[in-house]
């Protein structure tokens, strides 16, 4: 469960590069203002704290991943 769920993020994050890149066949997007990106925190997330609990930090770190919430809020997690 763990490594499927590991993939799923690391094909996302495959896709994205290379809509960021500017690739002609994804709209180029902006850039992610956290660090790490909420991705990079989920495969995190799952590989310390298992596929359940891991998954679920990882989804309340996306909720509070937005424009509208102080950049100070998304990077402590």
């Amino acid at each position: 469960m763990k490594s499927v769920l590991i993939q799923g993020i690391r094909f996302y994050q495959w896709v994205s590069r290379h809509m960021m890149s500017g690739n002609p066949f994804f709209v180029p997007v902006s850039g992610c203002r956290s660090w790490p990106t909420c991705s990079e925190y989920a495969v995190q997330a799952i590989e310390t704290r298992g596929p359940i609990r891991g998954s679920g930090a990882a989804l309340m770190r996306f909720l509070r991943c937005s424009p509208f919430v102080p950049l100070g809020k998304t990077t402590h997690s």
